[in-house]
C-alpha cells in the first residue's frame, strides 16, 4: 500500500513539474528511470508499460534510454545476450540517427556486457572507440567515465601499467 502511495505521489509531482503537457508515456519514463538502480523489477515494469504507452512524441531517444533501463535489467539478470542485442539496438539507432553522443554512450555499455562476459580486450577496444568520440565532442564527465571503465578491464587482465594509466586520466579530468 505505501509502495503505491509513493509511486503515485512521484507521477503526480512529475505531473505538476513538468505542466499539464506531461503524458502517460512521460510519467512511465520518469517512473522506471527514478527506480532503475532502486528496484530493477519495478523499473522494467514501467519501461515496458512506457513502450505499450507511446506517445506522438516517441523518438529514437526515448527508446534507447528505455533500452538502457532493460540493459540494467538483463545484466542484473546475467542475462547478457539480452544485454548485448539491447545494446546493439541502441547504437544502431544512434547510428542512422548520426547522435554522436548516443553512438559513444552505446559503445559503452556494449563495452560493460563485453566486460562482464569475460571478453576483456573487446571491452577494451569498444571503451577505447566510445572515448575517441567523447573526446571530439569535449565530453569531460563521460570522458573521465569512459577512461575509468577502460581501466576495469585492464586491470582484470593483469595490466597493472595500463589500468593505472587510465584511472589516472580520470581521476586528473
Amino acid at each position: 500500500m505505501f509502495r503505491r502511495l509513493t509511486i503515485g505521489f512521484l507521477v503526480f509531482c512529475t505531473f505538476l513539474l513538468k505542466g499539464q503537457t506531461a503524458t502517460k508515456f512521460d510519467n512511465l519514463v520518469d517512473s522506471a528511470n527514478k527506480y532503475e538502480f532502486i528496484d530493477w523489477n519495478l523499473s522494467y515494469s514501467y519501461a515496458k508499460m512506457a513502450l505499450e504507452n507511446k506517445d506522438a512524441d516517441f523518438s529514437y531517444k526515448d527508446i534507447i534510454s528505455l533500452n538502457t533501463i532493460f540493459d540494467t535489467y538483463y545484466q542484473n539478470r546475467n542475462m547478457l545476450d539480452s544485454s548485448f542485442s539491447i545494446n546493439k539496438r541502441s547504437l544502431k539507432l544512434a547510428t542512422e540517427n548520426k547522435d554522436s553522443v548516443l553512438i559513444a554512450y552505446s559503445l559503452n555499455n556494449m563495452a560493460g556486457v563485453y566486460d562482464l562476459a569475460g571478453n576483456y580486450s573487446s571491452a577494451v577496444d569498444i571503451y577505447k572507440s566510445a572515448l575517441v568520440l567523447l573526446e571530439k565532442l569535449k565530453e569531460t564527465k563521460q570522458i573521465a567515465n569512459t577512461q575509468y571503465n577502460i581501466a576495469i578491464p585492464y586491470s582484470k587482465m593483469h595490466m597493472p601499467d595500463s589500468a593505472r594509466y587510465f584511472t589516472d586520466l580520470a581521476f586528473a579530468n
